[in-house]
């Protein structure tokens, strides 16, 4: 089944990045007592799933920071206001006009996995697009920087799928609560 995934790592008070856009808390933090663990059979695989989509998403921050050159092999949107020649796999497209192409992408049975940046998320939040949230939670207290959610105007019931301890992360798995 094709879906919207958005996938990110945050502090534990929801941050994705320091002020200056910096993003080194994001390893973890393991207790010398931790046992890996999952609340499911198959754990998550990051590779896996990467291999299941066919579109990754993403902001231009994080376009600029070379994080579509880890994935050659897949279609990239990168949401701008700016007008940018579209290159090899590479595709610059305005918020809406993104937003649209990937909801029809997903009804052709393609899967879009939103990469990077509070507001490229919020892009697919706000619309209610998102058919399952893989979070990632660092024990790190980040104080200020750049959100993962932002406010909105309206609440998106989710159910928890799963949970796993990752090294020093818990990684949790929610779908969209019909």
């Amino acid at each position: 089944m094709a879906e919207i995934v958005l996938s990110m790592m945050q502090s534990l008070d929801g941050y994705i990045a320091d002020q200056n856009l910096e993003f080194d808390f994001i390893e973890g933090y393991p207790g010398p007592h931790l046992e890996e663990m999952s609340s499911q059979k198959q754990s998550f695989d990051f590779e896996d799933f990467v291999g299941e989509v066919d579109i990754i998403v993403m902001g231009m921050t994080s376009y600029q920071q070379g994080f579509h050159l880890a994935y050659p092999d897949k279609a990239i949107y990168v949401v701008t206001s700016k007008k940018i020649n579209n290159q090899a796999n590479l595709h610059f497209l305005a918020p809406q006009r993104l937003l649209k192409l990937i909801l029809a992408k997903r009804k052709q049975g393609k899967s879009s996995y939103i990469l990077g940046g509070g507001m490229t998320a919020q892009l697919f939040i706000s619309a209610d697009a998102v058919d399952r949230y893989v979070i990632g939670t660092v024990p790190y207290l980040q104080g200020s920087g750049r959100k993962l959610f932002y406010p909105q105007d309206q609440a998106i019931p989710l159910q928890l799928e799963s949970v796993q301890v990752l090294g020093g992360m818990t990684l949790c798995q929610y779908l969209r609560r019909s």
